[in-house]
């Protein structure tokens, strides 16, 4: 009974919380600070930076938060998420999500086995490395950025869940070859 009884409390509550509204105008706003490296629309011209417009909002608010907790670290990150509530990393992801992606042309790996490689990167991260969820979109990121997120899984500087032992089947080479690739990958719809 008394479980019960907990059950329908924290349904009531639940029911009591309010739900804000993503604003995407807030979120754009919010974005302007993020631009010196992300670019203007989300698009990095450098490439140690992610490019953020078309990536899922899911990933970016995960990320977002993983920054702002101190869980994911990066000096500039940290500081930066560190002043976010929650209902504004909701809203700069939504603003980045929004976003339209341009796409470049459509590769096929030269070496078959980058291209079983990357096979491997579609189950969790989409049929064309859109994303999905919580995944990020790996097409049309930036390659350099690529590279270095998978060596810090494969040296563990980076915590990923399955991107860990995952990236220990990748050579230093291979994950050149692999973030080309995915760099270079076409979505052939908007994810």
């Amino acid at each position: 009974m008394q479980t019960f009884l907990k059950f329908i409390i924290s349904i009531l509550i639940f029911a009591a919380t309010p739900v804000q509204a993503i604003d995407i105008v807030a979120g754009a706003e919010i974005a302007k600070s993020c631009g010196a490296c992300h670019g203007a629309e989300g698009i990095s011209s450098e490439g140690i930076y992610p490019h953020l417009a078309g990536q899922k909002a899911a990933y970016l608010i995960k990320q977002l938060r993983a920054f702002r907790d101190k869980k994911r670290t990066d000096i500039v990150m940290n500081a930066t998420a560190s002043q976010l509530s929650n209902a504004e990393i909701n809203d700069v992801a939504a603003f980045y999500a929004s976003l339209k992606l341009d796409v470049s042309e459509n590769v096929t790996p030269a070496n078959p086995k980058i291209a079983a490689k990357a096979a491997m990167c579609l189950g969790c991260h989409g049929s064309q490395g859109q994303g999905r969820g919580s995944f990020p979109r790996l097409a049309n990121q930036q390659p350099e950025y690529l590279a270095t997120q998978l060596k810090a899984f494969k040296t563990r500087k980076r915590l990923g869940g399955p991107m860990n032992p995952i990236s220990n089947n990748f050579s230093d080479q291979e994950i050149v070859e692999l973030s080309i690739y995915f760099s270079r990958l076409n979505i052939s719809k908007k994810p």
